[in-house]
């Protein structure tokens, strides 16, 4: 229902908290977890954030699309895109 929207974001916060302390791995986890749950644009955005540090370009890029595709207006995406090289 529409907790749902909520209950993704919790996992969300947990990956932005990871990916602040470089545990890019487990932040990418949490991330994919709230996308089990629920389509948030910043679970992508942290995701991409994460794939980037840890220097998975492809999978970042990706992300970053993903997270512009639910939320055009995502200045991280937007910012991300194209950022890892």
């Amino acid at each position: 229902g529409a907790d749902l929207p909520k209950k993704a974001m919790r996992d969300v916060n947990m990956a932005r908290r990871l990916l602040e302390i470089g545990q890019f791995d487990e932040s990418v986890k949490f991330a994919q977890k709230a996308l089990l749950i629920y389509p948030v644009a910043e679970a992508y955005t942290v995701m991409g954030k994460s794939y980037a540090k840890l220097g998975n370009c492809a999978d970042a890029e990706q992300a970053f699309a993903q997270a512009l595709k639910l939320d055009p207006k995502d200045a991280d995406a937007v910012a991300g895109k194209g950022s890892c090289k």
